[in-house]
């Protein structure tokens, strides 16, 4: 009986009706898991790539469209732009950081709990044991 429970305990994810996985906690995966579950070198790699991917573009399109009399226009706008890329640049990785520091320290809570319910279920199958 107490190693039965001790199995169904410690399983990490269930399945919803329609198979889909979710958590001991009931709580449904979110949309942006997969870019918060990798590694830390992979995640700098996927920003900063989408990041160059970004200003890649944008450069593209500024060369493209700056052509004959915009082109002046485009040269006096250009230098304007960088700061409020910088800025969404800074923002976007200080809110994934932040969700990361979130998700580690709910992680580390549930963590603490199942130790505590898994060292609760350890001594009372001590104790039923007599």
């Amino acid at each position: 009986m107490c190693l039965t429970t001790l199995r169904h305990y410690t399983s990490r994810t269930g399945a919803n009706n329609d198979g889909s996985d979710v958590d001991i906690l009931g709580q449904g995966r979110n949309m942006s898991d997969w870019l918060h579950n990798l590694p830390v070198l992979w995640m700098a790699l996927v920003v900063f790539g989408v990041t160059y991917l970004i200003a890649a573009s944008i450069y593209a399109g500024v060369n493209a469209l700056a052509v004959g009399e915009r082109a002046r226009a485009f040269k006096a706008v250009s230098p304007g732009i960088l700061s409020p890329m910088g800025i969404v640049f800074g923002l976007y990785l200080a809110f994934t950081a932040a969700q990361v520091w979130g998700d580690i320290d709910r992680a580390n809570a549930a963590v603490n709990r199942e130790a505590s319910a898994l060292s609760a279920i350890v001594i009372l199958c001590r104790k039923l044991s007599w």
